[in-house]
């Protein structure tokens, strides 16, 4: 039996966007739902909307991993993150916790998180948590130790940090970033 997840319509269907899959049959079907995706009112989501739409008509690459999440024929929202790596020092993390992730100081993969949107006409407030625990779920395929992500401005961060529990990286090389730990510490749970 599969898992109910909150805010998500029965029918969904995930699609990992690359060129290859633009140029199969199912291409023409994406274009058209990436064509009419309206995504929230906000400078940051137009503009990765039209960064999708740039990707539909061949102008812009994916990230390597771009997924779209639709429900018919709606797309209901997308994230565009890519795999790297990041070095974590003794400030990112409290002292005990580095220590029981990251035995020796190398660099971790780390999932970064460049783009999520959803729809502002298809889909409900919360439906961001179904796209974030996606982005988790890539993260952990990946063997990702975190999902980082570098906010707009101030308050996009403070979002952030209330609704999905990022937490900022106290590292003077990554002034602004945040991050998500991919497994908890043993006595910590996770929202």
């Amino acid at each position: 039996m599969s898992p109910v997840l909150p805010h998500a319509p029965d029918n969904v269907r995930w699609t990992h966007l690359t060129p290859e899959v633009l140029a199969s049959d199912q291409g023409d079907e994406l274009r058209r739902q990436i064509e009419r995706f309206d995504p929230l009112d906000h400078d940051a989501g137009a503009a990765m909307a039209g960064w999708l739409r740039a990707v539909a008509d061949g102008s812009e690459e994916p990230k390597d991993e771009t997924h779209l999440v639709s429900a018919g024929d709606e797309l209901l929202g997308f994230i565009a993150a890519e795999s790297g790596t990041v070095d974590f020092s003794r400030r990112a993390w409290p002292i005990v916790e580095l220590w029981a992730k990251i035995r020796e100081r190398t660099p971790q993969p780390a999932l970064l998180l460049g783009a999520i949107a959803r729809s502002a006409s298809a889909t409900d407030s919360g439906f961001g948590h179904v796209l974030f625990d996606y982005a988790v779920g890539v993260a952990l395929s990946n063997a990702a130790v975190a999902v980082l992500m570098m906010p707009d401005n101030d308050s996009v961060a403070e979002m952030w940090r209330d609704r999905y529990g990022l937490r900022a990286m106290s590292d003077p090389g990554s002034p602004g970033l945040l991050w998500f730990p991919t497994s908890p510490k043993p006595e910590q749970n996770w929202p």
